[in-house]
């Protein structure tokens, strides 16, 4: 069954409920990290093992956290407003020499223990915040020296690497620079740190930062009735004050909240951004909480008029999203398009609405699931009591999930016996949708 899960809660509750959560955690090593050789660093641990991790603003404000299993598994809180908020693996510095942005929390760790005391070195939690993160920076920080720590997701006979286009993007949208793990296969800071010690990465990160260059957009534009739409804002046109401004140029300065990665679905009305992945909906109510932060931010009034008259002008302003394209399954760093056979990186164009979280790996030269993944094989050989059509079905239906065919994901009815599987599918099922937007799934068994 399927239940609404958008969050339509206010910032304070998520605030809140992060206090609440914090206050029951006590300071302590946790075993993802040491298994990253990292012994002596102490986080928030909650009751059940979870390391917890706040998600703050500049001024310290918490708007979520991430919680981290004693496997690595890592999931944002329901209500978390991630966009242009970090964890900080460093102290929080008004005024710092530079700041350092990595996407995963144990790789700013990495990029802490290589920078000095006056370096503000944060986590952005994935790649596509890379580019919000260094934008909140550069607003309030506009001469400081802004470097991303890039992952080097390299993929075997692939030239995509989501990892460094995001970074490059990011500091190219800041005036920034990059450092990029110089490795031949996919690894992230923490991981050159783990393999070559911190002094070779120290050395190694300081002599190949890089500003990247403007390139030409290799990219289809967006149109509406024959005429380019921008969807690159990252600017304000107006500079007076938001209590001077029209609904329109208030409506510039919210989708400048946003990068400019906003667009309308025109059957819902419903405004969707761009998380370098997939198009997130966001409420009007979301919308609103946003702008009202703009005013507080500024120390201007508001009136809840104004607000909805912002929202109201903003969602005149936006591009129309295109139907999803078809015959493409996303993943964490990119697109498989099933046409082409061809694994490709993200593109707002494709206007996905859902994608999961699993890493595209090419497969290896006689790969089977019998030998590289031995637990679901034998897990489905049980289900299938050793049935081979059985088995084909049961994996049929699995790319159905995977691939979004057939709307599966109104209903889905699995009747079998007690005892043959059914939890277990229901977590592969999971793990396959992804994230599922505005919905989320309630497995009943």
């Amino acid at each position: 069954m399927i239940s609404n899960s958008h969050d339509n809660k206010p910032n304070g509750y998520i605030k809140s409920a992060v206090r609440n959560l914090l206050s029951t955690a006590t300071p302590n090593t946790h075993p993802y990290l040491i298994k990253k050789g990292y012994d002596n660093v102490r986080v928030k641990v909650l009751p059940d093992g979870k390391a917890i991790i706040p998600l703050v603003t500049l001024k310290g404000e918490i708007t979520g956290a991430q919680t981290i299993t004693l496997e690595g598994e890592k999931r944002l809180l329901t209500g978390t407003k991630k966009v242009g908020k970090f964890a900080l693996a460093s102290k929080l510095i008004e005024q710092p020499s530079s700041v350092i942005i990595a996407e995963g929390f144990a790789t700013a760790l990495a990029l802490k223990s290589i920078s000095d005391d006056t370096a503000l070195v944060l986590s952005a939690i994935d790649a596509g915040n890379l580019i919000h993160v260094a934008r909140v920076i550069r607003e309030a920080m506009p001469e400081v020296k802004i470097i991303i720590g890039a992952d080097n997701d390299l993929l075997k006979d692939s030239n995509i690497n989501t990892g460094k286009a995001e970074a490059e993007k990011a500091a190219l949208a800041v005036n920034g620079w990059v450092a990029l793990p110089p490795t031949p296969h996919k690894a992230d800071w923490d991981d050159y740190r783990r393999d070559n010690g911190v002094e070779a990465t120290r050395k190694a990160f300081n002599e190949l930062l890089y500003q990247p260059e403007e390139q030409a957009p290799n990219k289809a534009p967006n149109t509406e009735n024959g005429k380019t739409l921008d969807l690159s804002n990252s600017k304000p046109k107006k500079t007076l004050p938001l209590s001077q401004m029209g609904a329109s140029q208030r409506g510039e300065v919210l989708l400048h909240r946003y990068g400019g990665d906003l667009a309308l679905e025109e059957l819902t009305e419903l405004v969707h951004f761009y998380d370098g992945t997939m198009c997130r909906p966001i409420t009007d109510r979301e919308l609103m909480r946003e702008m009202v932060a703009v005013f507080i931010e500024a120390d201007e009034p508001y009136t809840s008029k104004g607000v909805q008259s912002a929202v109201d002008a903003l969602k005149l302003q936006l591009p129309l999203m295109s139907k999803p394209i078809s015959n493409i399954i996303g993943f964490k760093n990119g697109i498989f398009d099933l046409e082409k056979g061809e694994f490709r990186a993200h593109d707002r164009h494709d206007w996905l609405v859902v994608s999961n979280d699993i890493t595209f790996t090419h497969a290896e030269a006689g790969e089977t699931l019998a030998t590289h993944a031995p637990n679901f094989w034998q897990w489905l050989n049980r289900a299938a009591a050793h049935d081979s059509r059985k088995k084909e079905r049961i994996l049929a239906a699995l790319f159905m999930v995977l691939a979004n065919r057939y709307d599966w994901q109104l209903f889905l009815e699995i009747t079998v016996a007690g005892g043959s599987g059914k939890s277990v599918l229901s977590d592969i099922f999971t793990l396959l949708a992804g994230k599922v937007i505005p919905y989320q799934l309630t497995w009943r068994h």
